[in-house]
């Protein structure tokens, strides 16, 4: 009889601990800031690394499917946050920079969304202060950031936040950007 409970308890853990990496696989976590992106026809750039190029206007349709890519590149699932170590840590504290961004190295493209009015940037519904002890908080009305090829899942994902080209806030968050790479690689102007 002990032995059947004891397998019967041993099952029970089991099912317990298969049933919580299922559920920690499912749900999902968003580690995107929280930000009011641009509204279709505000202006978007996409440089390509290799060729140099911009181009500026995306269809509505290509626009709404590139935003949603966008919003879902930060969207990982709570195993991810656990392995590593980012569990209830959406973004860390943004780091001044004078300098412009460096641009990428291998190929890829280069983002940047210009929105038509100036935005405070949140996380978990908190505005975001330039330093730890501070209260200016960071405002913003551009978002620079690279979508390079096969970088899969990156917990060091940079987003530049900026009112001019004097200065820049960088705050560096998770994200998996293959898709939204995926998705501007076949935009026509980019296709190869």
């Amino acid at each position: 009889m002990k032995k059947r409970i004891s397998q019967i308890i041993a099952f029970c853990v089991l099912a317990a601990v298969v049933l919580s990496v299922v559920f920690c696989a499912i749900i999902k976590i968003d580690f995107m800031p929280q930000m009011k992106l641009p509204e279709y026809p505000e202006v978007i750039q996409i440089t390509d690394a290799e060729a140099g190029g911009i181009y500026e206007s995306l269809s509505e349709d290509t626009y709404k499917n590139f935003v949603i890519k966008f919003n879902d590149s930060f969207k990982l699932s709570v195993l991810n946050s656990l392995f590593s170590g980012k569990i209830g840590k959406k973004i860390e504290t943004p780091v001044y920079t004078s300098k412009n961004p460096n641009t990428i190295s291998g190929s890829g493209y280069q983002v940047l969304f210009v929105f038509a009015e100036e935005q405070t940037l949140k996380d978990n519904g908190k505005e975001v202060t330039v330093a730890k002890n501070s209260t200016e908080t960071v405002k913003f009305n551009r978002l620079k950031f690279y979508v390079e090829a096969d970088k899969g899942l990156n917990e060091n994902i940079t987003l530049y936040f900026y009112n001019n080209l004097s200065y820049y806030y960088s705050i560096k968050t998770m994200a998996n950007f293959d898709a939204l790479y995926n998705f501007i690689k076949d935009i026509p102007m980019f296709a190869d």
